[in-house]
Order: structure tokens, then C-alpha cells, then sequence
């Protein structure tokens, strides 16, 4: 018979309609077509994503979300999906926003990055920088007060000799640090990452603990950087605080270390955003691309990651 004006659900019920549920949201908007849902999906579980078999505007099988699990990702930026925003917006539970649309991404003098929708920061005197809009704590990109939490992507590292440099945090102004919040993420001359976490109350190493990956970036090359974080630990494990590097000259190199600091439990802030090329460590600009992001708000196995890693990699040609 025909459909006439019968409501459709995928995954979903009259009461409870959603055509998928991502991070536990549903969805409650109509007239939303299945090349608009595409957005929301994740690059990895079960099948080959959108960023290896499609991307905006292509056919969209009902296949892609076989088997789907958002392993409590909060926050994703996918390059071969969207431009300037997040892929969705985790501050509002029905909302899917026009194509997909979510948290803003504002470029600030960087230069269109290769590939296509990743952002190539200059460094060198440029005071270019990019940032998202901010959040609350607990929203987004601001997960794990309370336990432990996922950011992970994909960078390119550019030149790096003139000292420790700070890649991106994820509650920080640009231009310095009005207290240590949040986690941040530097790279030092020897090509180690260095991620700070702060509690809040002050600029002082009683106020951060800083923690370095075992393994080195590739310069001049993509990496995918994991770093994993507990809100008030310094301890080193997979359940707990630790970092897995990956790319091609090494391979994967799994392990960090805790190296210095005092500071209490994790701490956000809703007035500062996440920041790409803060210029926090020594005034200097991240000299690199940013490519594709992702934030979960607990600990993820090994395995999660490699899959990750490997359903995005060819798009950025490795």
C-alpha cells in the first residue's frame, strides 16, 4: 500500500524514534534523509566507514550501521566527512543539525590542509590557531572527571627544533595558560608527546601532572597519537594513563611515563575551548596539519584503536 505520510523507524520506535542512537542520544527530527545520517556514524565498527567508501553527498548503504557501537565516543572530527564543524553536537540529545553540523570549528590563519578538510598550521610567526566553540564540562570534547577518557587523530609534524611546543588542549585560550585545565598536548624536540593534565587552580606544578610517551612521532609524516588519561592517577597501565603512537617509519609504540607534577583531579572550565596550535609552552606555534580527531569518555582496548587507526589511514595516504 502506499507509505502516504506513515513515520519510518530506523532503529527506533514510535516513542523512542531514532535512525540511529549515537552516545546514547535519540532522535526525534523528520524529513531527514539517509544521506544526512551518514554524519553521525563512526569510523570503525563492524564495516569500512564513510571515510574509506563515501563521504558527503554519496550513496549511503543500509549496511554502514551493521553491527554499529559508538564505544562512548562524544566528540568526532572526520575530515573525509565534514569540514569546520564537529560531526555532531553533543550539547543537545536530539540534536543532528543541518548536514550533520555540530560543535563550530573556527580557523584562524591556518591554510587549507592536505588532504581535503584537515588544516595546515604554518608556525614560524604565523600566530595562526584553530578552535572549537567551548562546552561545559562533561560535553564533548571535555570528558573523564571521572574515570578515564580517549583523544586520539591523526597529525602531521613539521619542523620541531626550536623547543617544547604545544600541538592542542582541550580547554586553553590561545596565547598562554590562564590556569592548567584539561589535558594538553605538546611535542618536544626529541619528538616525544607530553601531555599535561591540570586541576584548575593555578599555573604551578602543584596544579598539573605531566606524563610522555615511550614511543616518537615521524616528522614530516602522518601519525595517529593516542593518549589515554585517568582524572586523579599517576598511574601507567592500559586501564589507566598511558599512549600508543603509530606510523609508518615505527610501527605502533605502546607506553608513557609519569614525570613531574602535584596537581589534583582533572578540571574543566565552560569558558575555554579546544585549541589547536595554542601557543601554551614557551609562546611557540605548533608548526603541522590537524586531521581527523576523536574523544571517547572511557578507557578503549588496544584493539579499538588499531581498528580505528586502520579504517581512516588510507585517507591521509598511508
Amino acid at each position: 500500500m502506499p507509505l502516504g505520510t506513515t513515520d519510518l523507524f530506523l532503529r527506533g520506535d514510535a516513542t523512542n524514534n531514532g535512525l540511529y542512537k549515537e552516545m546514547g542520544k535519540q532522535f526525534n527530527q523528520n524529513n531527514v534523509s539517509l544521506g544526512q545520517a551518514q554524519y553521525g556514524h563512526n569510523d570503525y565498527s563492524g564495516t569500512p566507514s564513510f571515510a574509506t567508501v563515501g563521504g558527503s553527498g554519496t550513496q549511503v548503504n543500509m549496511s554502514s550501521w551493521q553491527n554499529y557501537d559508538h564505544d562512548a565516543m562524544t566528540f568526532r572530527f572526520s575530515p573525509p566527512v565534514t569540514a569546520d564543524a564537529e560531526t555532531y553536537q553533543d550539547l543537545n540529545p536530539d540534536y543532528f543539525g543541518v548536514n550533520g553540523g555540530g560543535v563550530p570549528y573556527t580557523n584562524n590563519g591556518g591554510n587549507p590542509g592536505t588532504p581535503t578538510n584537515t588544516w595546515d598550521y604554518p608556525g614560524l610567526g604565523s600566530f595562526a590557531y584553530g578552535q572549537y566553540d567551548p562546552v561545559s564540562a562533561g560535553e564533548s570534547y571535555k570528558q573523564g572527571q571521572s574515570g578515564t577518557m580517549v583523544m586520539c587523530g591523526w597529525l602531521f609534524f613539521n619542523e620541531n627544533g626550536s623547543g617544547q611546543t604545544s600541538v592542542l588542549g582541550n580547554d586553553i585560550p590561545h596565547g598562554g595558560v590562564r590556569d592548567y585545565r584539561g589535558y594538553r598536548m605538546d611535542v618536544t624536540t626529541s619528538n616525544r608527546i607530553r601531555v599535561l593534565r591540570g586541576d584548575g587552580g593555578g599555573t604551578s606544578s602543584t596544579n598539573r601532572r605531566t606524563f610522555q610517551s615511550s614511543g616518537t612521532v615521524e616528522l614530516s609524516a602522518w601519525n595517529f597519537v593516542v593518549w589515554q588519561g585517568k582524572d586523579n592517577s599517576t598511574t601507567i597501565g592500559t586501564t589507566s594513563n598511558y599512549m600508543y603512537i603509530w606510523n609508518i617509519q615505527n610501527g605502533w609504540q605502546a607506553g608513557a611515563s609519569f614525570l613531574s607534577g602535584t596537581g589534583g583531579s582533572l578540571d574543566y572550565q565552560s569558558e575555554d575551548p579546544w585549541t589547536v596550535s595554542p601557543m601554551a609552552a614557551g609562546a611557540r606555534e605548533w608548526m603541522g596539519i590537524y586531521g581527523g580527531w576523536y574523544v571517547f569518555n572511557t578507557d578503549q582496548p588496544s584493539a579499538n584503536m588499531i581498528d580505528l587507526k586502520d579504517a581512516t589511514r588510507s585517507y591521509y595516504g598511508v
